[in-house]
């Protein structure tokens, strides 16, 4: 999923100047994705401008952050670019319009888990939590959702 995401992001041009390096979507502290997430912390994330928007990447998942009037129908434009987003199931926490889906791996060098997004104000976010390895994606739900949770109280 990784590599299918960073194809997109080479599409969209650059929007916001706090997001141009990225350090933008970083929105929680390793230590507090690898609590929430469950998952091991080894390294420090790492943030970079992704299209219009940032991404930052844990050990373990990742974070997408677009902000502005057009927020949401970026997210939605990369996650159609990639041909992701189907099968959508409601996260009513957070928000009306937030949902979920799950990423299966196509091969074994790919990681699979729960992708949440959701819109919070000018922003919209991509949450995703890499599941165990050998784990349905779905298992990832709640912990994604924890997260999100984290990364929507961080919001500016």
């Amino acid at each position: 999923m990784r590599i299918v995401l960073a194809v997109v992001a080479t599409v969209l041009a650059p929007f916001w100047v706090w997001a141009q390096d990225g350090s933008g979507a970083c929105l929680i502290s390793r230590d507090e994705f690898a609590t929430l997430s469950g998952r091991s912390a080894y390294t420090d994330p790492e943030s970079m401008p992704w299209g219009s928007g940032a991404v930052c990447g844990y050990d373990g998942g990742q974070i997408i952050l677009f902000s502005g009037e057009t927020a949401m129908a970026n997210l939605e434009h990369l996650l159609d670019s990639f041909g992701a987003g189907g099968n959508r199931v409601p996260v009513p926490d957070l928000g009306a319009e937030a949902y979920a889906f799950f990423v299966e791996a196509e091969n074994k060098y790919q990681d699979h888990g729960t992708f949440v997004a959701f819109s919070a104000g000018p922003h919209a976010v991509g949450v995703t939590v890499y599941a165990d390895d050998g784990q349905p994606a779905e298992t990832a739900l709640p912990k994604a959702v924890t997260v999100a949770k984290a990364v929507h109280a961080a919001l500016p």
